[in-house]
């Protein structure tokens, strides 16, 4: 073990004929190293053992041998070819992952499983044959083989693991055998020049009915690969997670009206797809599903039984100007809308819409009006941040919360009407340099504002000087503090803001009434003058013990 390692010129080496093994990490990093001849008697590679031998071109695998170790040739970049000796059993994890310009492999028919990662990156390799005694293909066992054309699972393999043939970009036809039970997640996904899928007859898991060119797990009536020519049958309830991801030839797809549930990153990064129609029984929608669908003009979501769009759902589908949401969706996810710049007003429907999660519809810059449906209460952090052609914000007859940075930098937000219902504004929330923010109504029932929820806009700069209240909460101080100023609050007040007397010389004492349940941070900083700080009695979050002149 480590005979050898990090011999970066060591070119060349003579093995005698006793050795019967090469250790672990024995030749690691020799990037010099160009050919090695093994002894005939080798039987065994360690783990690492030619691992980024970048020089390494050429080499003979001996007869003997029965067993290659973990990345033994991972990042050999220079090697062109390798013939497997019939006797090895596996292919371990990473064992020619890196090989980048590996043109030519053999795999003989002792080989019964190929391991996570075998060939990853492999980039020259335009084929391979899998002999039909591999029972199992790993995880990501091919992934970014972008040189691979067509695939053939032979009839011998059981398992295809997670992932293994990711983002092999130049796959156009597949073909699965009768012996296959089980694809993992995303088998294909980021193969997007896929046009021809089969499932051979006889297999008892999958299909591919009505030479559909997808392929269908039987019992399940489940699609688990499309391509751009898949028709999608009838009796299909499910699209699976990675179906059609980066599909980028599908311009149309017809989805049952039977169909109850599409998988995550169904339809990610399909830019030729122009409009979908969701079926009205489809309850569940994954994440991410048309991600990237930068084609994507307009959904159509039938039905009321789907009850939320999830995280990402349309991101980034920047000609995306025409959705609606059935009265059945509650909740729109984290990012869902999120640079949808052809978006000009809020999404039709909604009436069951109670929450809108954070950034939803952040950098929508096309956004020129939203109207809240009445039932929404909840406004998500920077939910319409940089939505620079927004003008106008109604929020309907049930909001109760604005979060952080909501609107932050919507620098044409002119109005905003808000429902007496508002209990908290979040820090930032309406912050914008420039802001154009000049009419804010429904604040007198606010009990929390966070610090800068409306700085620099025009609103709080056409205020008169002195306290600032928004509703119940003790927002800031405008203007200079006479010296000696004993500040007592009203009555009611619930919070005094972060840094909301920050750098008043003029304070002198303070008394912070029962009512208050919540100080920020950074309220009396600098205040130099500030000598006497009482808590009244009777509060039961603050108090100011045995005359401490402090706030616990």
């Amino acid at each position: 073990n480590y005979m050898f390692s990090g011999c970066s010129k060591l070119d060349s080496i003579t093995i005698p004929n006793s050795v019967t093994s090469i250790g672990n990490y024995a030749f690691y990093s020799c990037s010099s190293l160009a050919n090695i001849t093994l002894p005939s008697g080798v039987t065994s590679i360690g783990n690492y053992a030619f691992y980024s031998c970048s020089s390494l071109t050429d080499i003979t695998l001996p007869v003997g041998l029965t067993s290659i170790g973990i990345r033994a040739f991972s990042n050999c970049a220079a090697l062109k070819k390798i013939e497997i000796p019939d006797g090895v059993t596996e292919l371990a994890d990473n064992v020619f992952d890196g090989c980048s310009r590996l043109e030519n492999v053999t795999i003989p028919d002792s080989v019964t499983k190929i391991g996570d990662s075998a060939f990853a990156l492999c980039r020259a390799l335009t084929g391979v044959e899998i002999p039909s005694s591999v029972a199992d293909i790993g995880a990501y066992a091919f992934q970014n083989c972008t040189g691979l054309t067509e695939i053939k699972i032979p009839a011998g393999t059981v398992s295809l693991g997670e992932g293994a043939f990711a983002s092999c970009t130049g796959i156009t036809a597949i073909e699965i055998s009768s012996g296959l039970a089980s694809i993992g997640e995303g088998a294909f996904r980021g193969c997007s020049a896929i046009a021809s899928i089969k499932v051979n007859e006889g297999n008892a898991t999958y299909d591919s009915r009505e030479n559909c060119n997808a392929i269908i797990h039987t019992k399940k009536n489940k699609l688990v690969l499309g391509c751009k020519n898949t028709a999608i049958p009838s009796e299909v309830t499910e699209v699976g997670s990675y179906a059609f991801h980066s599909c980028t030839g599908l311009t149309e797809v017809e989805l049952p009206s039977g169909m109850t549930k599409i998988g995550d990153y169904a339809f990610y990064d399909c830019d030729g797809l122009t409009s979908v129609t969701i079926p009205s029984y489809v309850t569940t929608i994954g994440t991410r599903v048309f991600y990237d669908c930068n084609g994507l003009t307009s959904v159509t979501i039938n039905g009321n039984s789907l009850t939320s769009i999830n995280s990402y759902d349309f991101y980034y589908c920047d000609k995306l100007s025409s959705i609606n949401i059935p009265s059945s969706v509650t909740a729109i996810g984290y990012c869902a809308f999120r640079q949808c710049k052809s978006l000009t007003q809020f999404p039709s429907g909604g009436s069951g819409l109670k929450e809108i999660g954070d950034c939803a519809f952040e950098q929508c810059d096309g956004l020129q009006t939203v109207k809240l449906p009445n039932n929404v209460s909840k406004i998500g952090s920077y939910a319409f941040s940089y939505c620079s052609a927004l003008t106008t914000f109604s929020g309907g007859n049930s909001l109760t919360e604005i979060g952080n940075d909501a609107f932050y930098y919507s620098s044409n937000l002119t109005t905003v009407t808000l429902p007496q219902t508002l209990k908290s504004i979040g820090s930032n929330a309406f912050y914008s340099y420039p802001s154009s923010l000049s009419t804010v109504t429904g604040l007198s029932n606010v009990e929390y504002v966070g610090g800068s929820a409306f700085s620099n806009t025009p609103w709080l700069s056409a205020l008169p000087n002195g306290q600032i209240y928004i509703g119940k909460a003790f927002y800031t101080y405008k203007g200079t503090m006479p010296e000696g100023t004993v500040m007592s609050f009203k009555d009611g007040t619930t919070c005094i803001t972060s840094y909301a007397l920050s750098s008043k010389s003029g304070l002198a004492a303070v008394s912070i009434p029962s009512s208050v349940n919540s100080i920020g941070e950074g309220v009396f900083g600098y205040c130099r003058n500030l000598t006497s700080i009482t808590v009244a009695s009777g509060n039961s979050y603050y108090d100011s013990r045995n005359n401490c002149n402090a706030i616990i």
